[in-house]
């Protein structure tokens, strides 16, 4: 992830996996393109699962279906770690991972 002014500039994901997971990373690129730090921090759950239009998966496969979402916020407490230790610590505790 490539970011310019707290915004995502540039996105890509590599990686295998079932459909769902692929798919849901591919989506999930898209949908933080252009979009500030500050608003994909509170991007959980619900809204990755209504885009991928998968409302109704059973527990393993909502795990498929964020596992992109809870790596890039795990890359966000990196990022932040060593610009902002403290908006790092309140992903870590405060804000969910997904």
């Amino acid at each position: 992830m490539k970011v310019e002014d707290n915004v995502v500039k540039d996105i890509k994901f590599e990686g295998r996996g079932c459909a769902i997971s692929q798919a849901s990373a591919s989506m999930l690129t898209e949908m933080v393109m252009n979009k500030s730090l500050s608003s994909i921090k509170d991007l959980g759950k619900d809204e990755i699962l209504e885009n991928i239009g998968l409302l109704n998966l059973g527990p393993a496969r909502i795990k498929c279906a964020l596992l992109s979402l809870k790596v890039l916020k795990m890359g966000m407490v990196e990022y932040y770690a060593a610009k902002d230790p403290e908006s790092a610590k309140e992903m870590q505790q405060g804000t969910r991972l997904y």
